[in-house]
This record gives C-alpha cells, sequence and structure tokens, in this order.
C-alpha cells in the first residue's frame, strides 16, 4: 500500500455496520463487519465501539499503518440528521486517531447515491424505514426516518412490534388465538402460560429484537395466517405512502424513474418486498422498482467521498 491514499467507507445501520478500504479507483483492499451504529439508539459511544471494533479488524488485514494513509472516511450513518449529529460523528471518528478529512451523512442518503446515482427514489426498510429521493435537478425529498418512538412505519421494528401487540391481545383474551401469536411465543421459547407475560415486557425498549420478530410475522404471512397478512399488508401500504410523499413533489411519473429497495426486510423478505411492489406499481405505473445492490450503502458513502475531493480539487462537479 507504499504511496496509496485510501478512501475508507462505512456505513452504520440499525442491525450493522459496515467499512470498506478502497483505493481512489474503486480497488478494494479489505472489508470489516461490525455491531448495530444508529446514532439514535446506540448513542455516540456505542457508534466510538463500533468503530474502534472496525479499524481494528481493518489494521489485521492491511497493516496498522492504514490509519495514516487514510486519505478521506466517508460515513453514512442512521440517525444522523442534522449539524450537531454529524459533529457528533465526526468526533467519534476522530477519537479513534484516524488523521483524515472526515464526510458525514445519514445512510439513507449515501444509500442513495449508490443505488440509484444521479436521480430516483430509495426505500430503506431494515431495522427503521425511510424513503429518499433526488431529481435531475439535484432536489431532495424524504419522507419517514423517524425513529422507532413514533416512526418506521413498514420497517422490521413496526412488523415485530404489531406482532407482539397481537399477541398481547390474544393473551388478554381480545383476539382469536392463530398461528402468528403460536410463532411469537415459540420464537420467545415461551407458551400461551404465565412466562409468556414476562417474555413480552422483556421486549419494552429492545428494538432489535424486536425487529428480529420479521421473519416470523412473513412466516406466517405466507402460511396464509390473516393477521399476519393483516399487519403485512398495512406495513407495505404505509412504506408505498413514503414513496409517493417523495416522488410527487419531485416531479417523477411522467417518464420512467428508478426506485430502489434496501434494507434487510427488502433483501430477505419476499413476501413483504412482492406486496410492497405490487401497491407501488399501481401507484406508480412508470417506476422501475428493483432492488439495490447489497453494498450500495458503502458504495456510495465512496462516491461521496470521490464527489468531495473533486470539488476541492475543481474537476469534479
Amino acid at each position: 500500500m507504499t504511496g496509496e491514499r485510501p478512501i475508507l467507507a462505512i456505513e452504520a445501520g440499525g442491525t450493522k455496520t459496515e467499512a470498506m478500504l478502497a483505493r481512489p479507483d474503486g480497488t478494494v483492499l479489505a472489508r470489516a463487519r461490525g455491531g448495530p451504529g444508529n446514532l439514535q439508539t446506540r448513542g455516540v459511544e456505542g457508534l466510538f465501539l463500533v468503530l474502534r471494533e472496525l479499524f481494528s479488524d481493518l489494521a489485521e488485514q492491511v497493516g496498522r499503518e492504514f490509519l495514516d494513509r487514510v486519505e478521506t472516511v466517508s460515513l453514512g450513518v442512521a440517525g444522523a440528521d442534522s449539524d450537531s449529529d454529524d459533529s457528533r460523528v465526526r468526533e467519534a471518528v476522530l477519537s479513534t486517531g484516524v488523521n483524515a478529512t472526515v464526510i458525514v451523512a445519514s445512510d439513507a442518503r449515501a444509500t442513495l447515491a449508490g443505488a440509484c446515482g444521479a436521480e430516483g427514489v430509495l426505500v430503506i426498510a431494515g431495522t427503521g424505514s425511510i424513503a429518499i429521493g433526488r431529481n435531475s435537478e439535484g432536489q431532495e425529498r424524504r419522507a419517514g426516518g423517524w425513529g422507532h418512538a413514533f416512526g418506521d412505519e413498514g420497517s422490521g421494528y413496526d412488523l415485530g412490534r404489531q406482532a407482539l401487540s397481537y399477541t398481547t391481545r390474544v393473551l388478554d383474551g381480545r383476539a382469536h388465538r392463530s398461528l402468528l401469536a403460536e410463532k411469537v411465543l415459540e420464537s420467545l421459547g415461551v407458551g400461551l402460560g404465565s412466562g409468556a407475560r414476562a417474555a413480552l415486557l422483556g421486549l419494552i425498549g429492545q428494538v432489535e429484537a424486536i425487529a428480529r420478530l420479521a421473519p416470523v410475522v412473513l412466516s406466517a404471512a405466507e402460511a396464509r395466517d390473516p393477521f399476519a397478512r393483516g399487519i403485512v399488508d398495512a406495513a407495505a401500504r404505509a412504506l408505498a405512502e413514503m414513496v409517493s410523499a417523495v416522488a410527487s413533489p419531485l416531479g417523477f411519473g411522467a417518464s420512467r424513474f428508478p426506485i430502489a429497495l434496501y434494507g434487510g426486510l427488502m433483501s430477505n423478505g419476499r413476501f413483504y418486498t412482492e406486496r410492497f411492489q405490487e401497491i407501488v406499481r399501481l401507484l406508480w405505473p412508470r417506476a422501475e422498482v428493483r432492488l439495490a445492490p447489497q453494498d450500495a450503502g458503502l458504495r456510495g458513502a465512496f462516491e461521496l467521498a470521490l464527489a468531495a475531493a473533486g470539488r476541492k480539487a475543481g474537476s469534479r462537479g
């Protein structure tokens, strides 16, 4: 790596954090993966610990000296939505000992760059959810991304929370027992007995654990459980509403435009993705709906670093 000034691209999401060390020409030198890095749920200290782990992993692969040679660290961070958030992330990066230019964007903006390029709409549905878009004039619009406390409709957390809510009603005798409730309790290692209440209450505030129930909901929905299908349908419609809230003001619809789907719920939940696509294609028949590449977030962070360097040098727009 002598004489090289690599770029370190990082995607910090609600489920995992990934890093890619690459030359400016895009040649990948090393990759690393760590735990969740959402700024709002993990805090700056949690993000710092994840970054330190990633940097240690990368150093084992390419040598400790890479920390001094990195030219730019570019991050797409879930929950980084303000200038103060950006400053906190930048401080966390520099606290690891890296001496480089630090670029911070939301994970959605970084992934939009990697998935759609100059224009299009990106829908992220993982632990949380958000839609973000940009048109050919550079105008941007977003919907969602409000977090689990009063948002994240259509996300893995939303599916899990709705399933838990339904299960509490079953335990109370306020709803008919179905396959979904049985699968939820089975996944928690309990039955309909006294242990069920304690298991459910133990999930309060456990965002990632609740989101991990999404596959349980999708499995029940594929088995034609009516309650699970109702949850999936409502979530898919809520996510489609976000697309419309973004696409309409950006002037999309008169001609073909891309809608890229990203996040664990989209890549791993085929039943959910297909239902969402059905709804979106009815609303936006000219949309080209496709799954984004799995490394779109990392690639987008990398592209943002190149663009920033290009502006400094005056060679790129």
